[in-house]
């Protein structure tokens, strides 16, 4: 801070003319007292005061993560996300706050996180990100029996696939031949299906398997 120096006058010779603080001094946030002290040869004092005030009216600066995207957590269809936004201030550290805080549990899709970073003199600043929580379609395949193998009517044909999807999922699976449904068994551990089905009446069938994880999501193929 600068000002101009305050003088002083006496009707005998001065002694001495001090302050505690010089023009072009730096003084700490908040209230500073300067004092001047005129001293006479006769060492009678004089003096007089002001004060300097230092405010801190700078938002501080912060900074969000980039978009992040995540799988749902092992048999789940949230993920539990963490992220850690940096602030920093002039004056000091800022401490920080967002909502939805780190470590919440996502739901699939899109959702924005406002963080807010407020200094000791109460500024703020804000920014905001997405995060992106996704679960992919089971991909399935149909592996037996071979496509166009003949069979007796009445005679127990045994199917098998298989499907591939995020680790730790869990699945349902339906065998479809026509407008003829039969449940699949699922082995999560080798991710296949069998069925075993006798088909009452001759004819030539069309086979379906669909394969759906515990979020609701399909993969299908045919045979």
């Amino acid at each position: 801070a600068t000002w101009r120096a305050p003088t002083a006058t006496d009707n005998c010779a001065m002694q001495s003319f001090t302050s505690n603080y010089s023009p072009g001094a730096t003084f700490p946030q908040g209230v500073t007292t300067v004092t001047y002290t005129a001293k006479d040869n006769a060492n009678i004092t004089s003096s007089c005061s002001f004060t300097v005030t230092v405010i801190d009216n700078t938002a501080p600066v912060i900074t969000c993560p980039d978009t992040m995207t995540a799988p749902t957590d092992p048999n789940g269809c949230t993920a539990v996300v963490t992220y850690a936004p940096t602030a920093s201030d002039n004056c000091g550290s800022a401490t920080t706050v967002c909502s939805p805080a780190s470590g919440s549990a996502f739901p699939m899709g899109s959702s924005t996180v406002t963080c807010t970073a407020t200094d000791m003199s109460g500024n703020t600043a804000r920014c905001a990100f997405t995060v992106a929580v996704n679960n992919q379609a089971p991909v399935t395949t149909i592996t037996g029996p071979e496509s166009g193998l003949i069979y007796a009517a009445g005679t127990s044909v045994t199917f098998t696939g298989s499907f591939t999807d995020n680790a730790g999922d869990t699945h349902t699976a339906i065998w479809m031949f026509d407008g003829l449904t039969t449940g699949g068994t699922v082995s999560e551990g080798s991710g296949t299906v069998t069925a075993t089905y006798s088909f009452a009446a001759a004819g030539v069938y069309n086979v379906m398997l669909t394969v759906t994880d515990q979020c609701g999501h399909s993969g299908t193929s045919t045979h």
